[in-house]
């Protein structure tokens, strides 16, 4: 648990890595009877309100994305600050003798970087990380 400036408690999610439990009716192991989601012994989900092949696959999913996350994120700000911070970005952020945008290849001509920013990828994957993963 993490406390906020506000007083307010915000709940952490369950650690990594999450991985696949399977419980079956009796001793069929062909009658799945749901897909759970776990931590160690902690349930973090089960998914079992789906046709068994689909909730399979949601759980697979879930276990695959969270485990990827924080390595993901961590690799997505790399990337963002190396843009950031390089010369060659922020020389061709500038409209200059008609060159083109290093990211998105569009010609500079009349478009302030503001307005570039609001349609070139790499603003736009800052801003987008920002927003979702803010520190």
């Amino acid at each position: 648990m993490t406390t906020k400036q506000t007083g307010t408690t915000e709940a952490t999610h369950t650690a990594t890595p999450w991985t696949l439990s399977r419980s079956f009716v009796g001793r069929d192991t062909s009658a799945l009877k749901t897909t759970t989601v776990v931590a160690g012994t902690t349930v973090v989900a089960e998914c079992n309100k789906r046709p068994v092949q689909e909730a399979e696959a949601n759980a697979r999913f879930i276990v695959r994305a969270c485990n990827a996350h924080d390595a993901l994120v961590a690799a997505c700000r790399g990337l963002l600050a190396s843009y950031a911070t390089s010369t060659d970005y922020k020389a061709n952020m500038l409209p200059r003798d008609g060159r083109r945008c290093l990211h998105c290849h569009s010609q500079w001509d009349r478009e302030t970087p503001e307005a570039h920013a609001g349609r070139c990828p790499v603003p736009k994957a800052v801003a987008a990380l920002a927003a979702a993963c803010p520190e």
